[in-house]
């Protein structure tokens, strides 16, 4: 059972291997903490809680600034362990997905 649990994992992943499969997680694992940590030191710097009084805009702003870190510090954790090629695949993926669906169809709305 756990044996075709991991080779599902490695497949969806397109890991080389099972070790490869570990490094994965182990990006996203430090690179999902480190940008907790640095979206609240940022809010904490631009002092965003108290310039939006609306709880729902001040978690919204907090949404999106933790996805774009994400994507930045996940690259830079990809590239310390050396696996910079397989993450900007998906780093990738993520600004095309912006780009085209949901920037523009923010900016149509508005011709």
């Amino acid at each position: 059972m756990f044996k075709l649990l991991l080779l599902k994992l490695v497949d969806f992943f397109k890991a080389r291997s099972n070790f490869h499969l570990l490094i994965i997680f182990i990006i996203f694992g430090i690179s999902g903490s480190v940008s907790l940590f640095i979206s609240e030191y940022i809010i904490l710097i631009f002092n965003l809680k108290a310039l939006i009084e609306y709880s729902l805009v001040y978690w919204f702003s907090k949404l999106i600034l933790l996805l774009f870190s994400y994507q930045f510090i996940l690259l830079i954790i990809s590239f310390i362990f050396g696996e910079f090629d397989y993450f900007s695949k998906y780093s990738l993926k993520f600004v095309s997905f912006f780009k085209n669906r949901v920037f523009f169809s923010f900016l149509s709305k508005y011709k």
